[in-house]
């Protein structure tokens, strides 16, 4: 196959268009390939690559745009803004239930997840908080003042359930949401560990992050 790269700039705007001569895609795998971990490729990707780059398009305020047809292959068009807005104008829209901005503790050994799952909640507006060592993450939990927390469950050092239990001790107002491969299993046999607030699965869509905020978005007075 062949890829070709075009760079433009219109006025205020700098459009670069990324095009190949692939297999293409259909309209439902268009709809979703920019989720965190959608792949059509198995066990031989991650379903994290056009994820990031729609993650680092938000995060430069420009937008993303696929074009595809099976059999005939894609384009992906980036526009980005040439000069930086200031920061007033800049900031994210928050998208919780009251519109407040949510200081969140984010926990996983995996790298590539975190830095995913991380990128897309400060473009939701949110302040995040990054670690792949629970341990290092416990320690930012007594120094500083959540608003949630999310982690792994099967972790080097030790576990989320162990790690929300040593939360719990100290902040047990503090909800803590496990985010885990093993979410599916758990919810059929209905296991809901101790000092855990809810369980969600790997992969996590967009829309279920969304949702968790939403639901555990702390009450206040909007920014």
């Amino acid at each position: 196959g062949r890829i070709t790269i075009n760079c433009s700039a219109n006025g205020s705007w700098v459009t670069i268009k990324v095009s190949d001569s692939g297999t293409g895609m259909d309209d439902e795998t268009r709809r979703q390939c920019m989720e965190p971990f959608y792949t059509t490729k198995g066990k031989a990707g991650t379903g994290l690559g056009l994820s990031i780059v729609f993650g680092i398009v938000q995060r430069h305020r420009g937008r993303m745009e696929i074009d595809s047809v099976p059999g005939q292959g894609t384009q992906i068009t980036l526009n980005l803004p040439v000069s930086l807005q200031t920061s007033q104008d800049s900031a994210p829209p928050i998208e919780t239930g009251n519109g407040r901005a949510m200081s969140i503790l984010l926990i996983d050994d995996e790298d590539l997840l975190l830095e995913v799952i991380s990128e897309h909640l400060t473009n939701m507006g949110h302040r995040v908080s990054c670690h792949f060592n629970p341990n290092t993450a416990l320690e930012s939990a007594y120094k500083e003042d959540f608003d949630l927390v999310i982690t792994d469950r099967a972790m080097p050092g030790m576990t989320g359930d162990r790690l929300a239990k040593s939360v719990k001790e100290f902040r047990p107002d503090l909800p803590v949401v496990m985010l885990t491969g093993f979410g599916d299993i758990m919810l059929q046999t209905g296991e809901q560990p101790e000092n855990i607030d809810l369980v969600l699965s790997k992969p996590v869509s967009l829309q279920t992050i969304r949702d968790t905020l939403a639901q555990f978005a702390p009450v206040g007075t909007e920014n």
